[in-house]
């Protein structure tokens, strides 16, 4: 899986996660809504037009201009990478953008208040997150919000979250923050959540791990909202789990007061083991008590942490039962991500409500792609691009080959005379000759002439 991944450019691994299903199901519906609920008759949309889109998208993340409008302009002063002779059509196609309208969807999904985008959500799940080159063993689950601030009933608000107002989604990650499975919280659904016996956290969990293969080789972290006595019991056949833990849902395993803890030293635990159900909880005093349930891990060995102590007025050690010291270095994946995706937010806002999702689905392609970027080139004496480049490079292909499509004869704009792109020079299509106003050798080894003709996309000198 290496060997064939190895050798790809930035674009090109963003491609084997943006499959050519998601944008023939885009174009498909685009196409369908426009000439059907908008009554253009005439309208016409192509992958190659998508393409140039998803790259003005990717521009807007870090060249911000005061309007929308400005990223199609011609003057050079705003942009002088897009020109409107050959992008022009994409500033209209973003307002009738479609992903799924279907209503035999909402026949099959009976319920589902997120059955627009459920089949746009499957298939990113089944091209995004199944790479087996970044299986990770230490997996955590938690949430994401996606910032939106209109009318939707699927919009939440969570007062302690950075974006309070916005769709949640719940996620699985590695520790390297590449996301392996996600879905959209829609609220409660009776007709889909039959069995009421099991907590909304824990269906979370078991939903977020249904895809993994080998379970006996994964651990998987989770805070209070998802953990439960029954979750870690449920999970101990199959995966190594551990989860912070309110105080009043123990069960078996009783602990000593908060209370009490807090009468104790700094660094002070308590712990208590299930033997019936293999259950261990562990409670640490920090700047509060701490409680972790886990089904795996162990109190010993201790590892040392710094923290401020207030006796000796100074930094000092002091101790950390190790599965606490294991939760807090494997939990944070999900966050990663997150931050990942929200460090270059899109400029360009649409009107439809299921429009930051498919940002925010486009913008994880990108990280889980630059992600898989950096695990391929670490340990090589490579300088890999940091995330902003990887976006730049992403786009800047996409622009110049949407450039040269809409081109007869020649590349319109500035844009042929950036020649040292491998994803434009080596695509296949088209040459632009041009001439020099020096001599060069000609690069076709038999020959000896010097000409002046060049193709201006590929850089290479010819006769």
């Amino acid at each position: 899986m290496k060997e064939d991944l190895d050798h790809l450019t930035p674009l090109e691994l963003y491609e084997t996660i943006m499959s050519p299903d998601i944008y023939d199901h885009i174009v498909k519906e685009t196409v369908r809504y426009a000439t059907a609920s908008r009554n253009k008759l005439d309208f016409v949309f192509s992958v190659d037009e998508l393409k140039s889109l998803i790259g003005i998208l990717l521009l807007s993340n870090f060249h911000k201009l005061p309007s929308e409008r400005h990223y199609w302009s011609k003057d050079e002063d705003l942009v002088s990478i897009v020109k409107k002779q050959c992008l022009g059509i994409n500033f209209k196609v973003g307002r009738v953008l479609c992903i799924s309208v279907i209503m035999q969807m909402q026949k099959i999904n009976k319920g589902d208040k997120g059955f627009k985008v459920r089949s746009l959500i499957s298939s990113f799940r089944n091209h995004l997150f199944n790479m087996e080159y970044l299986r990770n063993a230490l997996v955590s689950v938690d949430e994401m919000m996606v910032k939106y601030y209109g009318h939707n009933s699927l919009k939440q608000f969570i007062q302690v979250k950075p974006t309070r107002f916005g769709y949640k989604l719940w996620a699985r990650c590695g520790t390297s923050g590449y996301c392996y499975n996600f879905d959209l919280y829609c609220g409660k659904n009776p007709q889909l959540d039959k069995n009421d016996e099991i907590a909304l956290g824990s269906k979370v969990v078991l939903k977020m791990l249904e895809a993994v293969a080998d379970p006996e080789s994964h651990a998987v972290y989770f805070y209070n909202y998802f953990t439960g006595y029954e979750l870690l019991v449920h999970l101990f056949i199959g995966f190594q789990a551990s989860g912070t833990h309110r105080e009043n849902c123990l069960k078996n395993c009783t602990l000593k007061s908060t209370n009490d803890m807090r009468k104790e030293t700094r660094g002070s635990y308590d712990y208590r083991f299930d033997t019936n159900e293999e259950v261990l909880m562990v409670n640490w005093l920090d700047n509060k008590c701490v409680t972790v349930g886990t089904n795996y891990d162990t109190v010993e060995p201790l590892a040392k942490v710094q923290r401020w102590i207030k006796t000796s007025k100074s930094k000092g050690s002091v101790p950390q039962p190790n599965a606490i010291f294991d939760y807090n270095k494997c939990m944070g994946g999900v966050d990663h991500h997150d931050w990942l995706v929200g460090k270059y937010s899109v400029s360009i806002r649409g009107k439809k409500w299921y429009w930051p999702l498919f940002i925010r689905m486009r913008d994880m392609a990108v990280v889980n792609s630059w992600i898989i970027y950096k695990l391929l080139h670490q340990g090589h004496g490579f300088t890999h691009l940091s995330l902003l480049d990887f976006k730049r490079a992403i786009s800047e292909a996409y622009l110049k080959l949407a450039c040269m499509e809409g081109s007869v004869g020649r590349p319109c704009g500035t844009l042929h005379s950036r020649t040292n792109f491998a994803d434009v020079r080596y695509d296949g299509k088209d040459n632009f000759i041009e001439k020099r106003n020096n001599q060069q050798r000609c690069m076709n080894k038999p020959c000896t002439a010097k000409p002046r003709t060049f193709c201006s996309k590929c850089n290479v000198t010819l006769y």
